[in-house]
């Protein structure tokens, strides 16, 4: 399943996913960029008895707050930033998405702890960089947290992610390229997702 980018009208994605849950048919490959990859983070970092809990309208509203800044701020920001939102500030809200609020979840670790295998699609900020698809074979000791933002990074919204990976003795750290929103060059790898995992249905 391919979830794309969209902004808000990522959160249509959610319906499907409950949908799909209740009705025993989500798939175990799924792939998100942008917006889709806020949604397949929290599909695939929880077992099927945590999503349906997380779905519940009631708990998934109180997080839905990236975009809660006061325009005021935003507009400040651009000045300061050349950019409306903060890393930090987004970091802090997408850890619940990846269930990564007391320790960051790396893509082999929610793999082995789910058996979905989640893949995010992002633009490089080279130019002559073709586009990537991490997953936990490709990238799996990067964090989930840091690939969702890198993939949602729209140009004016925040600043290009360099991608966080986590080391054998559990601790964080940068790494070099830095990415951007996964829309801007490959919203659906069906490429990609063809290639490493060979899925041919469409």
């Amino acid at each position: 399943m391919c979830l794309s980018g969209g902004a808000m009208m990522g959160l249509y994605h959610f319906g499907v996913v409950k949908a799909l849950l209740e009705a025993n048919l989500l798939p175990h490959i799924i792939s998100g960029t942008s917006a889709g990859s806020v949604v397949g983070a929290i599909v695939c970092t929880r077992t099927d008895d945590e999503l349906m809990q997380d779905l519940e309208p009631e708990v998934l509203v109180k997080h839905l707050t990236c975009f809660s800044r006061p325009w005021k701020d935003r507009l400040k920001s651009v000045m300061q930033n050349g950019c409306m939102f903060d890393f930090d500030d987004w970091m802090a809200l997408i850890k619940w998405f990846c269930k990564s609020e007391e320790e960051d979840m790396t893509f082999l670790e929610a793999y082995r702890r789910t058996g979905k295998i989640f893949c995010i699609t992002l633009s490089s900020t080279s130019k002559k960089s073709p586009p990537v698809l991490l997953n936990y074979l490709s990238a799996p000791n990067v964090t989930i947290a840091s690939a969702v933002i890198a993939s949602a990074a729209v140009p004016g919204f925040v600043p290009p992610v360099r991608l966080q990976i986590k080391d054998e003795d559990g601790f964080v750290h940068d790494k070099g390229e830095t990415y951007w929103d996964g829309s801007i060059r490959q919203d659906i790898p069906t490429k990609g997702l063809a290639e490493m995992l060979n899925c041919q249905v469409r």
